[in-house]
């Protein structure tokens, strides 16, 4: 009965090692991973791409990509990535207020760290 008690818990601790193991051989990489747009224009909108590619061995599930305010909206192409494939996110900034622009994008995966962030920065001019 003790043997089995042990083995019962060796079996649960393999397993849960075997699923850690799994999720650390998840991993992307960002192209961008910081969006640097120098000067703007005041309701002009513009278009950017973050290349998202799956540098790991299993697949990459993009669970969603938000925004930290209303002016910058980002869609993702593919949200399922196989390894060694790639996809992008597709960032459309819409200015409304002149000044220093700093917003976020943020992706949220089954990667180890879960949310992987993209900086966006620029400088917001009034068109002349």
């Amino acid at each position: 009965m003790r043997k089995i008690c042990i083995l019962g818990i060796l079996l649960v601790f393999l397993l849960s090692c075997n699923s850690e193991s799994k999720k650390e051989k998840i991993n992307m990489y960002i192209i961008p991973n910081e969006l640097n747009l120098d000067t703007i224009f005041i309701n002009k909108e513009i278009t950017r791409r973050i290349n998202i590619k799956n540098i790991g061995d299993n697949t990459l599930k993009l669970y969603s990509v938000s925004s930290d305010c209303g002016c910058t909206i980002a869609k993702i192409k593919d949200s399922i990535i196989d390894p060694k494939q790639d996809t992008f996110i597709e960032v459309k900034i819409l200015p409304e207020v002149k000044g220093r622009f700093e917003r976020s994008i943020v992706i949220k995966s089954n990667i180890k760290e879960i949310f992987s962030i993209v900086d966006i920065k620029g400088f917001v001019k009034k068109r002349e």
